[in-house]
């Protein structure tokens, strides 16, 4: 519907469209092309340059301005009410293009198709009265040639085709259905006027010859039958088909024909009957069935061993057509020019050998064809499918494969490997009991019986694998033994080759791939949870066309698409990883975790670049999510023993490891760089500066952690590095830090001298957020050492933090501010302060600072009398700070004992280890649900 009415598109003859009922003028034949192209794909886009050729087939299409007119006319044609400014509602612009946005039965040939296929389904069902009037109803859609008037463009030739076939399938179907409806002779005179227009398809002579017949008329069915053979003979050279030849052995033979009207129908191959139960698929056999019932063309995809061949089985099992389900396996069958010819074979339709004949032959037979392991086969079977379902309106095809036919018409279903956590070990636990009877998991086994099924990605073959080693092995061991896993899981004497065990399995899809694809699967295993398209570009090297080679792999199941918003995100299965890893040379990995290595670089030094900034919270999660690559990077750097990267890397990393709480991780890696680079050399400035910043980090963490004797001691190096280095920001930054760390229990006047230095040197620099923090380290120094002043010098520390967007210093800032009120004994002031911290703590993921509200807001709730709300907060704080090594009351030596003092102090000690402990419970949400309804 549009505006104006209901708008319907009719291009089952001359293009023609009317709104409510009244024709429109779409103007000239240029308007009508493009509504043609439109139409042709809808609702799909069509990108405006590839429109100008489809239009304008010949040399030198004219520019975009034209189209833009043509699409403008049209517009106005089809929404002749739509107001001045408003957007359009039919012709539609989405992204680089144009797409007609109808509803489907708007357009007649749409309408066309739906009848055409109730109708077939009716015939398969055994209800011809029915199906007599669904395809009558298909066939009045029509009114002349498809795309009559502009039928001669070559973009819509493949939609011509399809639609004429079609047409005459449903012709004939509906001939099969009078006829079983006893309409004997309205059936002869439309199959004589069907078989003079189209005189090589046979199904028209059967349905003649059979009508004839069932008139009385031996010798007349007997001269059609001789008719065709001539015809065929001197046309294609070719004898009749096997319906033919069936249906002239039951003329001569005066037999009695089947009720249902089909001679020489196809022989149903038996199906294969699996012999173990189906785990954990039950709701994909359900999806899979309910697709079918509208898709014509339906492919089950997924990596070797997901068992996309038993769900395929299992949906066939449950069909109940009038003929088939016919099972074709290929995974023996190498050249595909016998493809045809197998699957005719399997139909019972020998000396069919190809798709056109194969057509042909089946006509509007209903049923389903199962295609099993097309993978190595995938554009024959992609041809076959294109020539044969256009031409056989009752067919309906299922294929498995490893990689998408990727045609139009198809639907895919991505079969995804087991929950690890349920179905999976479902799955191991059934095979294992039939493989070694009586075999249960003992509870200490069941936490290894995840870890196997999580070790071997839930995949079902796999797991089948493994579960028949426990006639041998123990749980334990199995597990164990799974760094060989391709060694361990071989299969069974009975599996088809591809299948005889887990190597073999990825095998199969690795001899398919071309070197380049082949090579970039393998160096894609350096990414241990997974990678965008831009990091397998920076792997696939300079000149690697990597947008098509990672397509390749995803088509093929080699690599997965990991579902979320955002920019698309992929990865290798465990096993595909361990595959690729061990088919790599030294030399290959060891290039390729350099190219790792410089990816990973690159991205975490971008992103700590913004860490200070507007875009905090957007960098410090892209640090937090890059955590995987960053730790392969650091111990892949250690095994080689490139020290400045890893002070380079760790240096970048080290704000990230700050706010979210990595203390540990930090510590460790910053001291393996520190030790791994050594000292810097004489007059090397570049690595002065590279071995401050490494310092830097490890002064903050150990602060954090703590441990003060070596963050007074790193820090002061730090500053001299970065002097030398030719780093003025950093060496102010890190002086600022010093004077923080000598303010407990350092001499005051140093104290402040140095505090005072730091922001000269701040500002100096140029770089508003150091000056934001300088600045808030000498309020502070100040409020410490009973100076004076504080407040004001607090205040200006918070306007440079919100001019440099620094949220961090605001956040630190406000919290030197709550401590002040506290001092002063304004409780209420001090709360609302703290107000304000949570939100900007809680966008950008702050663990450390986090901790520090609860412990600091605890200590004003007990100081206001809000003595149980405090004690909870002081339980949450210190379970928080005990999972990433940090104690709030430590990392303030000065204030921080005197805050926790204070909670406990203010209940009674059953009461307050009654209510601490329940705060230890509570998660992070629930934690800050309460400091929200407390403090805002």
């Amino acid at each position: 519907m549009t505006a104006a009415g209901r708008l319907e598109l009719q291009v089952l003859g001359p293009l023609a469209a009317t709104l409510d009922g009244v024709p429109v003028d779409l103007r000239g034949p240029k308007q009508r092309a493009v509504l043609a192209c439109l139409v042709a794909v809808s609702p799909r886009m069509v990108p405006a340059d590839q429109l100008r050729a489809d239009v304008w087939p010949g040399p030198g299409p004219p520019d975009v301005a034209t189209l833009h007119y043509y699409v403008s006319q049209l517009r106005g044609a089809l929404e002749p009410g739509r107001p001045r400014g408003q957007a359009p509602a039919v012709l539609v612009r989405r992204g680089p293009g144009y797409a007609l946005q109808v509803p489907p039965d708007a357009v007649d040939a749409v309408r066309f198709e739906q009848l055409a296929a109730r109708g077939c389904a009716a015939l398969a069902a055994g209800d011809p009265a029915t199906a007599v009037g669904s395809l009558t109803g298909a066939l009045d859609c029509w009114r002349g040639p498809a795309y009559a008037d502009v039928a001669g463009l070559p973009a819509l030739a493949p939609d011509v085709v399809r639609l004429e076939e079609l047409r005459l399938a449903t012709t004939e179907a509906l001939l099969d259905a009078l006829l079983r409806t006893g309409r004997h002779a309205e059936v002869v005179g439309r199959a004589e006027e069907h078989t003079a227009r189209h005189p090589l398809r046979e199904r028209g002579w059967e349905l003649l010859a059979l009508a004839l017949y069932r008139s009385g008329r031996q010798a007349d069915a007997l001269g059609a039958l001789r008719t065709v053979r001539g015809v065929l003979a001197e046309e294609l050279g070719l004898d009749p088909g096997p319906g033919l030849v069936a249906v002239e052995r039951t003329v001569r033979s005066q037999a009695p024909l089947p009720p249902a009207g089909a001679p020489a129908a196809p022989v149903a191959a038996a199906l294969p009957t699996p012999l173990t139960d189906l785990v954990g698929r039950e709701a994909l056999a359900r999806e899979v069935a309910a697709a079918l019932a509208t898709a014509r063309l339906l492919t089950l995809t997924g990596p070797g061993g997901v068992g996309k061949t038993r769900l395929a089985l299992e949906v066939a099992h449950r069909r109940r057509d009038a003929e088939g389900p016919w099972f074709v396996e290929l995974a023996a069958l190498s050249d595909p020019t016998l493809l045809a010819a197998t699957v005719a074979d399997v139909l019972g339709l020998p000396g069919v050998a190809d798709a056109a004949r194969l057509a042909a032959v089946l006509g509007g037979r209903p049923g389903l064809l199962v295609l099993d392991n097309a993978e190595h086969l995938v554009d024959a079977v992609a041809e076959l499918v294109g020539t044969v379902l256009p031409r056989c309106p009752g067919l309906t095809v299922l294929v498995t494969s490893r990689e998408v036919l990727d045609v139009a018409g198809e639907t895919t279903v991505d079969v995804p490997p087991l929950d690890p956590e349920g179905d999976a070990v479902e799955l191991f636990t059934r095979r294992a009991r039939a493989a070694a009877p009586g075999w249960t998991a003992a509870p200490g086994e069941v936490a290894v019986v995840r870890r196997i099924a999580a070790d071997l990605d839930g995949l079902p073959l796999a797991l089948e694998l493994a579960a028949a080693r426990l006639r041998v092995l123990s749980v334990e061991e199995l597990a164990e033994g799974l760094v060989d896993r391709f060694g361990l899981l071989r299969g069974r004497r009975d599996a088809p080759d591809h299948q005889r065990g887990l190597a073999g399995t990825v095998a199969w899809s690795y001899r398919s791939l071309s070197a380049a694809e082949a090579e970039l699967f393998r160096r894609l295993a350096v990414f241990p949870d997974g990678f965008d398209l831009a990091g397998a570009t920076a792997l696939a090297g300079a000149g690697a066309p990597a947008v098509e080679l990672l397509s390749s792999l995803v088509r093929r199941s080699l690599v997965t698409t990991v579902p979320g918003p955002g920019p698309r995100r992929h990865r290798l299965l465990e096993t595909l990883r361990s595959f690729a890893v061990a088919h790599s040379d030294p030399a290959e990995v060891a290039e390729t975790a350099a190219r790792h290595r410089r990816l990973v670089l690159q991205r975490s030094a971008a992103a700590a670049r913004r860490a200070r900034g507007r875009e905090a919270a957007r960098a410090l999660d892209e640090l937090r999510r890059g955590r995987p690559d960053q730790r392969a990077a650091l111990a892949s750097a250690a095994e080689a023993g490139d020290g400045e990267y890893l002070l380079d890397l760790c240096g970048a990393l080290g704000w990230s490891w700050y706010r979210a709480g990595d203390i540990a991780e930090g510590l460790v890696a910053t001291r393996t760089a520190l030790t791994t680079a050594g000292d810097a050399r004489p007059g090397d400035a570049a690595g002065c500066a590279r071995r401050a910043r490494a310092m830097a980090v490890l002064g903050s963490l150990s602060y954090l952690a703590a441990d003060l004797d070596t963050a007074r001691e790193v820090m002061p190096q730090a500053v001299r590095l970065a002097r030398a280095g030719g780093d003025p920001a950093q060496a102010a930054h890190v002086e600022a830090w010093t004077a923080h760390l000598t303010s407990f229990g350092g001499d005051p006047a140093e104290v402040l001298a140095t505090a005072e230095h730091a922001v000269a040197a701040a500002a100096a620099c140029g770089e508003r957020w150091v000056e934001a923090e300088a600045l808030m380290i000498l309020g502070m120094a100040r409020r410490s050492t009973g100076a004076g002043g504080a407040l004001p010098v607090l205040r200006e520390a918070v306007a440079v933090a919100e001019d440099a967007g620094h949220a961090w210093g605001l956040i630190s800032t406000t919290w030197a501010l709550m401590k002040a009120a506290i001092d002063s004994g304004d409780l209420t002031e001090a709360l609302t302060a703290g107000a304000r911290m949570r939100e900007p703590l809680e966008a950008e993921g702050d663990v450390t600072s986090w901790i520090v509200l609860l412990h600091t807001t605890a200590c004003a709730l007990a100081l206001s009398g809000r003595t149980s709300d405090a004690a909870l907060l002081a339980g949450a704080a210190a379970a928080h700070g005990d999972r990433v090594g940090f104690d709030p009351a430590r990392m303030d030596p000065v204030d921080g004992p005197r805050e926790a003092a204070a909670v406990r102090a203010a209940l009674p000690p059953e009461e307050y280890e009654r209510l601490t402990a329940e705060g230890r419970r509570w998660s992070r949400s629930e934690v800050s649900a309460l400091l929200c309804a407390l403090v805002s």
